[in-house]
């Protein structure tokens, strides 16, 4: 039976031993003189999400790693290395927030990466492994990160987001995330939303890109009520109070309720219960009910 290695982790239910030996067993008899891997489920504490590292790995002459941290099996057989997603579930309970700090892992894994990228400086898997936590750290150059992550998805760089001009790759998905997500970050909603609708179509079951594209929507929305809400606030400011009780002939409670509802949308909690406090008008105040709960608390 082959030697196997199981890393940084434990079952996060058991699993019957003699099922395993099977399933590799087949594996073995379906891929005869090839180098092969199996993934895992490797879960987070407290977390559902979860990503596919290799964790069973046949031991070969041919087989090895490459890299100094997330490392990459590699073989050197002229076949390609089988790769076999499983649905076993593994918990890594080494990606604690207490256990990062306490290793400084997030120091020490981008140090690290940094020479993986030095060695291969054009392999998109070490791109799409910096994450945005390292960003934010200042652990990487953040230009030249969004630079390299657009080199890594683009044939021309000066080219649209087009199935002819991208780069195909297992790690592409990674990649287009990473990158939208910096767009989005630094406001360039119009380029973002391009990004964004090629990567729902290639990936159209990756949520992240439906989470972004909401993200922007949500964006555009609460900008479009602080402009409404800034036009009532001017035409309340510079008009007659008494004007517009005349000719609204008591009405503009319900505009006081248009306020709160835009107050709301742009999350101005307080603002919302005190012009709430001010409304008299029982008609007005119907139009709030949905919000009610929220103004009265």
């Amino acid at each position: 039976m082959a030697n196997l290695f199981l890393q940084f982790g434990i079952f996060s239910k058991e699993y019957n031993s003699e099922e395993i030996k099977s399933f590799l067993y087949e594996v073995d008899k379906r891929f005869p003189n090839q180098d092969k891997i199996c993934t895992v489920k490797q879960m987070q504490p407290d977390r559902p999400t979860y990503v596919r590292p290799e964790r069973f790995v046949k031991k070969t002459e041919t087989l090895y790693y490459f890299g100094y941290v997330h490392e990459e099996p590699r073989t050197k057989r002229t076949e390609k290395l089988v790769k076999i997603d499983t649905d076993l579930e593994l918990m890594n309970n080494g990606l604690t927030k207490g256990e990062y700090a306490k290793f400084n892992k997030q120091q020490r894994y981008a140090m690290l990466l940094k020479k993986n990228i030095a060695l291969e400086p054009d392999n998109p898997r070490w791109t799409s492994l910096i994450s945005p936590i390292d960003i934010q750290l200042g652990l990487f150059e953040h230009d030249k990160y969004v630079e390299k992550l657009k080199k890594e998805i683009l044939k021309d760089i000066h080219g649209d987001i087009t199935e002819n001009n991208v780069k195909q790759g297992e790690y592409l998905n990674y990649l287009l995330e990473r990158y939208c997500i910096e767009l989005v970050h630094s406001e360039n909603m119009e380029l973002a939303s391009k990004y964004i609708k090629f990567s729902k179509k290639k990936f159209p079951y990756d949520v992240t890109f439906i989470v972004l594209e909401m993200t922007i929507f949500f964006t555009s929305l609460e900008q479009a009520s602080l402009r409404e809400l800034k036009k009532i606030i001017d035409f309340t400011n510079n008009t007659d109070f008494n004007i517009i009780d005349s000719e609204s002939e008591g009405s503009e409670d319900a505009l006081s309720a248009v306020v709160i509802k835009l107050l709301l949308l742009v999350e101005k909690f307080d603002q919302a219960k005190a012009v709430y406090k001010t409304i008299s008008d029982p008609i007005a105040k119907e139009l709030l009910n949905d919000e009610k709960k929220i103004l009265e608390s």
